[in-house]
């Protein structure tokens, strides 16, 4: 699996934010989309389905202007309830 990240960055950005997407692949096969809630938990990955409208990153949405139209769309999902 190859990532724009290195493995030592996998959790937190260079800036020592939370990690907000990932994106797999040299020929941009995959992105993955990190949510948080307030308290900077995570809450989800990829949203908790995969509704198209519902896609943080807009991933295979075809419109204009949108940077993550030529990924993959999203292939798994889930949710944090607590």
């Amino acid at each position: 699996m190859f990532s724009r990240f290195s493995q030592e960055n996998r959790s937190k950005t260079t800036f020592g934010r939370p990690l907000a997407r990932v994106e797999i692949g040299q020929d941009q096969i995959q992105g993955v989309d990190y949510l948080y809630n307030l308290q900077g938990w995570l809450k989800g990955v990829n949203a908790s389905n995969l509704d198209e409208s519902h896609d943080p990153g807009q991933d295979a949405l075809n419109s204009q202007g949108n940077l993550n139209q030529h990924f993959a769309k999203d292939v798994y999902s889930f949710g944090l309830h607590y």
